[in-house]
């Protein structure tokens, strides 16, 4: 195995976030955002924003290349719409009424009692933006149902980071990787470059999504890496760092029990500590960089896609992770 560089921190990506300007196109969806479900710092979307030419796959046409940027910050705002709920409000009952927007077999009730419908109403709303946004693009009809289904599995990751957190004797880091993983969105990001990529071989979209399952993996353990300890705060510990933790026992189950049960008075402070002693974060940028070595491995490959763009992109991304720790 080859083993990367990981301290790949560059100053000037912070300085470069802050100073990037969202589109005007979605500011007033976020504003509504901001007044309905959370007050987030822009600084999230900004670094969303700022990254999204960096994962973007070499076949998207360079003349849709600002139109696929603001699709997937749309489809982002959406998805987040969706954690909110589940993760942080745990708000199931909402989570799976605004979960069915993309889908035209199945329809919202907002009327259940237990529902908050403005939440549902936003979540469509920003749902028909996202459509919109794509539906003229190239291929839309072609790969549209791939970008619903992955879709699907996004959605599949966020409730299952819920029962998780529920059922803390679900603590698997492989189940883990498999399903949360699905949450950082690379599968529906590189659907809709698809969309827009006419000169894409079709023939190599099984060994394309090979690569962006793996890929899919490396930006979650960039992130796992530097928001675990900010969620234990708000009680949540489905972080694969966690998850990792219990695994290997540096942690009990009935730790993590009780901070879910009152974050501000668990022992939080020794978790964390226990979890940096046994380098838990260390051995997950292992598995980053064994990552790695096999999405370089299909290089030569896929000619329709230019893979090791994509891993410079990925390095980027990973580099944007550690300088931005605790902020997201």
């Amino acid at each position: 195995m080859t083993t990367r560089n990981t301290d790949l921190t560059d100053a000037t990506h912070i300085e470069r976030i802050e100073e990037t300007a969202l589109p005007a196109s979605v500011s007033t969806l976020l504003e509504t955002y901001e007044e309905i479900v959370d007050e987030r710092d822009r600084f999230l979307w900004k670094w969303l924003y700022y990254l999204f030419p960096e994962i973007t796959l070499s076949c998207v046409h360079p003349d849709d290349g600002q139109q696929v940027r603001e699709g997937k910050l749309l489809a982002s705002l959406y998805v987040t719409i969706l954690d909110d709920l589940a993760e942080r409000d745990e708000d199931v009952h909402t989570f799976r009424e605004a979960a069915k927007a993309p889908f035209d077999h199945q329809t919202a009730d907002e009327t259940h009692p237990e529902v908050d419908a403005a939440t549902v109403a936003l979540a469509h709303e920003v749902w028909e933006r996202v459509d919109e946004s794509l539906e003229s693009a190239p291929r839309y009809a072609e790969f549209s149902d791939l970008l619903r289904f992955d879709l699907g599995r996004t959605n599949t990751a966020i409730e299952y980071t819920y029962l998780l957190n529920h059922h803390l004797e679900l603590a698997s880091l492989e189940e883990t990787a498999i399903y949360d993983s699905h949450n950082m969105m690379l599968f529906p990001y590189a659907t809709i470059d698809l969309l827009y990529s006419p000169a894409f071989d079709r023939s190599e979209l099984g060994r394309l999504r090979d690569v962006l399952r793996r890929a899919q993996q490396m930006t979650r353990i960039g992130n796992w890496v530097t928001t675990w300890e900010r969620e234990l705060e708000e009680g949540d510990c489905s972080s694969g760092v966690v998850v990792s933790a219990v695994e290997r026992d540096v942690v009990s189950r009935e730790q993590l029990e009780r901070l879910r049960a009152d974050p501000a008075t668990a022992d939080r402070d020794e978790i964390v500590a226990r979890i940096h002693e046994a380098n838990i974060e260390d051995r997950l940028l292992e598995r980053w960089s064994e990552h790695y070595d096999h999405v370089e491995g299909y290089a030569a490959d896929i000619e329709s896609v230019d893979v090791e763009a994509l891993l410079e992109g990925l390095e980027t991304v990973l580099a944007c992770h550690l300088e931005s720790r605790g902020r997201k």
